[in-house]
């Protein structure tokens, strides 16, 4: 492709449109990068199907919710139900408070978190990097920045694939990564999402680094933990 995705899509739903991109990707069976670059289509697969789940299922389920809610509402009225607005009572028990998904963490052998991390640069460790990458992706939402901590020649999926599977990822999906160092400048990349519906989805990459010119990229990214 030589022109920007955006600009040959056609007026739809740009969750549709990011399917269509990944759909029509081509792969070739003996291409290194086959297993990372079938892994982000289906980063961009689920990220539409869920779209257009919200835009069907989520709104006949609130109209549902409000009629139901109505319902309620009238009966109690009828019935003359006194306990419809009653307060709390004073003596209940507090909540015992959840704990914090996502919780920052920092050793030698893990690190996790969701913050933006740092971009190439002297000092800067594999960590700092996958965690701007995955802050690029799911919180600013640019696949463009968040190739920027890779090498130039640098193993990873395709431009193009890269924006279509952010563009179908939900709007206020939270994420989390959890960085296990694997060797010197090796890592195993777990990185969990939660969307706003309830659900879920979970990816594993191995992501490898280098220092290059006297900064530290990202110089390989493949799918499922694989070496």
């Amino acid at each position: 492709m030589t022109d920007s995705w955006r600009n040959w899509l056609p007026d739809t739903d740009i969750a549709d449109s990011a399917a269509t991109i990944a759909e029509h990707e081509p792969f070739i069976d003996d291409d290194p990068l086959l297993e990372i670059k079938l892994a982000v289509r289906d980063r961009a697969r689920t990220g539409a199907s869920r779209k257009k789940f919200l835009r069907t299922g989520g709104a006949i389920a609130a109209v549902a919710a409000l009629i139901a809610g109505a319902a309620i509402g009238l009966t109690s009225i009828q019935n003359g139900d006194s306990h419809a607005a009653a307060p709390a009572s004073a003596a209940t028990t507090p909540a015992t408070a959840a704990p914090v998904w996502c919780a920052e963490s920092r050793s030698a052998a893990v690190v996790v978190g969701n913050g933006k991390g740092r971009t190439p640069g002297p000092g800067v460790t594999g960590p700092d990097l996958i965690l701007n990458q995955q802050w690029q992706w799911y919180v600013a939402r640019n696949a463009d920045a968040s190739r920027a901590v890779l090498a130039a020649d640098a193993q990873a999926a395709d431009p193009e694939l890269a924006r279509a599977a952010v563009a179908a990822v939900p709007a206020g999906t939270k994420h989390c990564v959890t960085i296990t160092a694997l060797a010197p400048e090796k890592f195993d990349v777990q990185i969990d999402e939660k969307h706003g519906d309830g659900t879920s989805a979970h990816w594993q990459q191995t992501v490898t680094t280098a220092v290059q010119d006297g900064r530290t990229v990202i110089t390989s990214i493949t799918a499922g933990g694989a070496a």
